[in-house]
């Protein structure tokens, strides 16, 4: 997911960038036009020369293909963001697919899978004790059974620590 909105994340970087070429482009080609305007109306008078000329012309015709290969990079960049924005989708769905919810609320007793390990559809991942519906059977001593009544007060602790308290049913 990360690596996705990285991904993501360059590729807006990509098409400031590339419209910024396209804005240079754009003025260079302004600039060089108005060059090329200025040396045509110094020629009327004979003070420009037909290289001078040329070499505006060249000067401008680069400058256009200039603008068109930011233009293609603007598209490829485009395009590049539609992909990346695509993949962030899909990895969202996949992270959101591999949400692992219990249907109840308990405790976990047992995990049954090792860090790394990719879980297979349908297949439990953990065990799972159900807290309303947990049952513990207690030995009692014989001359201690006669003070031990129904509903009265338990306290249990877990493995984990967590103390439990229940009653006799």
């Amino acid at each position: 997911l990360l690596q996705a909105e990285a991904t993501l994340s360059a590729t807006r970087a990509d098409i400031r960038i590339a419209q910024s070429s396209l804005q240079v482009a754009a003025t260079d080609i302004a600039q060089r036009s108005a060059e090329l305007e200025r040396l045509e109306r110094l020629a009327q008078t004979g003070a420009s020369s037909k290289v001078q000329r040329q070499d505006a012309t060249r000067a401008l015709q680069q400058a256009m293909s200039e603008q068109g290969a930011a233009k293609a990079r603007l598209a490829g960049a485009q395009a590049s963001e539609t992909i990346a924005r695509l993949e962030l989708e899909r990895v969202t769905t996949l992270a959101e697919l591999m949400d692992i919810r219990a249907p109840v609320a308990g405790r976990v007793t047992a995990i049954m899978l090792d860090i790394g390990d990719t879980p297979v559809l349908g297949d439990p991942v953990l065990s799972l004790a159900v807290a309303d519906q947990m049952e513990a059977v207690l030995t009692v001593p014989p001359h201690a059974l006669a003070s031990v009544s129904l509903g009265d007060a338990v306290r249990l602790w877990a493995p984990d620590g967590a103390e439990i308290e229940t009653s006799v049913t």
